[in-house]
């Protein structure tokens, strides 16, 4: 038994990754619905649903910048302090920080705020009358449609699901719940009426509208829960805090790539903040790698153009000095540099990884990923410096060279050391099909990104990427864990895809991922796909990158 720092209760926690298995204070809350297995997030959800456009969500999605948090309150302001800088500096006025904060963290000045909390009442909510029903759809209807159910546990179940329940039941004998756990129940009910929505047919709008007033509600307690429960008597668990933020980020990306990646910003703060420093438990470690897996895919498709000067503040770039660093594959990594490198910055083994448990797919191949995003971030600015020194010209050549054959390299089996030899999901062969499609996805996206290389020349990756996804697209594509890993090869093959026979299979693939509301792209990735080739045959040149298109196409 051990205590929670962030929860004062008292938890047993299986430290094995078997089965993904931790024991939850209050368990026999699940029992009271069915026995089935769940997996929170895995139906569909509408790419058409217009979320942004629905007067019942306008108040809380028609600013741009979703994750600002708007506040019209000074105190509760100062709980947001490390949450979007950019806005909270024309609500507060910077203030110097006391000399015995907590931690001494690099934040820009206007982070630097101890909050100073208010006592605030205690949230009453009522219960949806819907809200049994809703959760009892996700366990009798979500778990019986996974294919991988036996061979794991959706962290959705394992961590989402207990605490939802436990929600319902605060709300259900004293009426009223925290801030935080409260976005999670909202953000869960949310999902499971969309999903009704759609199972149902598109004139279903009573699930629309459902769905819609409960992501309106989630969106509103989370708000607050940044506002009041980030500090002071009220702190709410670092756990839930996170696990709110990673499920807005969720039910924003059916609206837009934008927000979404605003949420997985907001939720590196809150990392860095207070979740480092803790690294032992179980579900905390689940949770930051979920982060970090939905960020290094978000990051290799954003449209952010920020300048030189803004670049050297963000993450997922590489400096003059960090050239040829980490590209070792076969160097032992660390505790202290697993448990830190929540982006992948550096390759090598881990042995507490949980990756493969997780997704099925080594954390080596993301890692891959990762640098390869850093890479081409960098690269134009690199190469400017290159021209007037000698030595970063021929450290950018090597680097460069060295992660190309490392992704060459990357064996085409599974990476059996980093997983445990009694879990057995990234040697099922659905898995080990996505796996090596999201390889075929990265050669193709290296050679577009930093050698920008013509799409004419890359048609037999594309080729092989499909025959890799199509296999295992409609068997896991139900579930959310695996349907991100999925949408990614599928955009990046469909992007690059010349031929009509190419274009037409890119097509299908791209049609189920969108219809599960996954995609990474302003509007359905179906959508997007057609503007790039369409722009391409016009102009002539199929070497125009797919981010400039899409820009320019979508402004």
């Amino acid at each position: 038994m051990e205590s929670s720092p962030d929860t004062n209760t008292f938890t047993s926690i299986n430290t094995e990754t078997d089965g993904l298995v931790e024991e939850i204070q209050r368990s026999d809350w699940p029992d009271q619905l069915t026995q089935d297995d769940v997996d929170v997030f895995a139906a569909s959800l509408d790419p058409n649903l217009g979320i942004g456009e629905d007067s019942i969500s306008d108040q809380v999605l028609d600013d741009p910048s979703m994750m600002d948090f708007l506040m019209d309150d000074h105190v509760g302001a100062e709980g947001l302090a490390m949450f979007s800088p950019g806005f909270i500096s024309q609500v507060i006025e910077p203030r110097e920080s006391d000399a015995d904060d907590e931690e001494n963290l690099d934040l820009d000045p206007v982070t630097d705020i101890i909050p100073q909390p208010r006592d605030i009442p205690h949230n009453r909510t009522v219960i949806p009358e819907e809200a049994q029903y809703l959760l009892r759809h996700y366990r009798q209807n979500i778990s019986s449609r996974s294919t991988m159910q036996g061979k794991r546990k959706s962290p959705w179940e394992i961590i989402f699901l207990p605490c939802a329940l436990e929600t319902f039941a605060e709300l259900s004998l004293w009426n009223e719940a925290s801030h935080t756990r409260s976005s999670i129940f909202h953000t869960l009910l949310a999902h499971s009426a969309l999903q009704l929505h759609v199972s149902n047919g598109q004139s279903s709008f009573k699930w629309k509208e459902i769905g819609l007033r409960n992501h309106e509600k989630a969106h509103g307690h989370l708000r607050l829960a940044l506002q009041h429960e980030m500090f002071g008597p009220r702190q709410a668990s670092y756990k839930e805090l996170l696990m709110a933020i990673l499920a807005m980020a969720m039910t924003s990306l059916h609206n837009g790539a934008c927000a979404f990646r605003l949420f997985l910003l907001d939720a590196e703060r809150l990392i860095r903040l207070r979740g480092l420093a803790n690294q032992n438990p179980f579900k905390t470690r689940l949770l930051h790698h979920m982060y970090t897996h939905l960020r290094v895919i978000a990051e290799s498709m954003s449209l952010c153009t920020e300048t030189p000067s803004e670049s050297t503040n963000r993450t997922f770039r590489i400096t003059e000095e960090g050239l040829n660093m980490g590209l070792d594959p076969v160097q032992e990594k660390t505790d202290e540099i697993g448990y830190n490198d929540i982006h992948l910055q550096v390759q090598g083994r881990w042995n507490h990884t949980l990756y493969p448990v997780i997704y099925g797919i080594p954390e080596s191949l993301m890692t891959l990923l990762s640098q390869t995003v850093s890479l081409s971030n960098e690269k134009a600015q690199l190469e400017n410096v290159a021209r007037c020194n000698p030595n970063v010209s021929e450290a950018l050549t090597k680097h460069t060279k060295t992660l190309e054959n490392r992704i060459w390299a990357w064996p085409l089996t599974l990476d059996t050391a980093e997983i445990p030899d009694h879990h057995d999901l990234a040697t099922q062969p659905l898995i080990r099909s996505m796996t090596l499609a999201i390889h075929q996805a990265l050669v193709i996206y290296f050679y577009r990104r930093v050698y920008d290389m013509n799409a004419m020349i890359l048609q037999d990756m594309v080729r092989k990427t499909l025959d890799h996804l199509e296999p295992c697209l409609s068997e896991l594509i139900d579930e959310q864990d695996f349907a991100t890993s999925l949408a990614w090869p599928a955009f990046v093959a469909g992007c690059e895809a010349v031929t009509p026979e190419l274009q037409e299979r890119a097509l299908v693939c791209l049609g189920v991922t969108d219809d599960k509301g996954v995609y990474f792209t302003p509007k359905p990735a179906k959508l997007v796909v057609s503007l790039i080739w369409d722009k391409r045959k016009t102009s002539g040149d199929w070497s125009a990158s797919w981010q400039s298109l899409v820009v320019d196409g979508l402004e």
